[in-house]
């Protein structure tokens, strides 16, 4: 099964592009794969992005612990 690829920019209305750029801008600097999906709303790829960046880039944690949290989350799962 192929994976999904991000549109190209004029595929994109102007809220998909948005929630791209903002994504960008931030800490990851790229569109992240499950962002892909979520662009099929708009408003569903930014909510998701803003906590996907709370969880991973704004904890109490130091940078290898939360690596470590997320590598054990993503081994359960």
């Amino acid at each position: 099964m192929a994976r999904l690829s991000l549109p190209a920019e004029t595929e994109l209305s102007a809220e998909q592009l948005a929630a791209c750029r903002e994504v960008q801008a931030g800490p990851r600097g790229k569109v992240p794969g499950p962002m892909i999906a979520w662009l099929r709303n708009a408003e569903l790829a930014r909510c998701a992005q803003k906590l996907g960046a709370l969880l991973r880039f704004e904890t109490t944690l130091e940078p290898a612990l939360t690596e470590i949290t997320i590598l054990l989350r993503a081994r359960h799962w």
